[in-house]
């Protein structure tokens, strides 16, 4: 997150914009094959605690980039411990410069 939020802020005032997207367990195939064949079949789950929808993935992806959300956690209700994690970068630059 750390890289991804200095290059957000170096690229500022450009047409790009930069994003991590931590999905969490994501309804794919991902995690049904070793990836030595492809698994047949659209399958709507990963394994039976489910996993959050690809179009809901996407979806909350591009409203976040929308917004101009640089950090997208999908399915996180409550932002504390992103911002938890934030306060700590900043922290632990501050130190390394003294």
């Amino acid at each position: 997150m750390t890289f991804t939020r200095t290059l957000a802020a170096e690229l500022a005032g450009t047409p790009l914009r930069i994003q991590v997207l931590c999905p969490g367990l994501t309804a794919t195939e991902f995690h049904r094959s070793r990836g030595q064949e492809p698994v047949p079949g659209r399958e709507p789950t990963v394994h039976e605690e489910g996993g959050a929808p690809v179009g809901e993935v996407i979806d909350a992806s591009l409203a976040a980039l929308e917004a101009g959300e640089v950090v997208c956690v999908p399915g996180l209700d409550d932002d504390g411990p992103v911002t938890a994690l934030e306060q700590a970068e900043l922290a632990l630059r501050a130190a390394a410069r003294r």
